[in-house]
């Protein structure tokens, strides 16, 4: 065989596992970069960082330490300048505000990592 063809082989091979590791990050997730969440999610359970932002745009997505619970999410936004407004809050669906500024997220947990996704 030669160079260039098993070149555009590995090339290939490549780019579909790219391509399924997005999907599955999109899936999952909701992170469009797949690095972005995988390095994220190694910080939360390997490095045993609090929380790491993982997305901006379109929606900001968070990473947490599971053990922190949702303090560690009031003390994020606090530090942003967000307070929780509690009559508004829907199951899993929290609720803060800034002055006229509101912003809902969706706060999800298990055993090994949280995650906070604004909508």
């Amino acid at each position: 065989m030669k160079k260039g063809k098993v070149l555009k082989i590995v090339i290939v091979i490549c780019i579909l596992i790219f391509i399924i590791t997005m999907a599955f990050s999109i899936y999952k997730f909701g992170v469009i970069n797949p690095i972005s969440s995988g390095i994220g999610m190694l910080r939360v359970l390997i490095a045993d960082t609090d929380y790491v932002v993982v997305q901006r745009f379109p929606y900001r997505v968070v990473f947490a330490n599971p053990e922190g619970g949702q303090d560690t999410l009031d003390s994020y936004m606090q530090e942003r300048g967000f307070e929780e407004v509690e009559d508004m809050r829907m199951g899993s669906i929290l609720v803060y505000r800034k002055g006229d500024m509101i912003e809902r997220l969706n706060y999800k947990v298990n055993g090994y990592y949280a995650m906070w996704s604004w909508q």
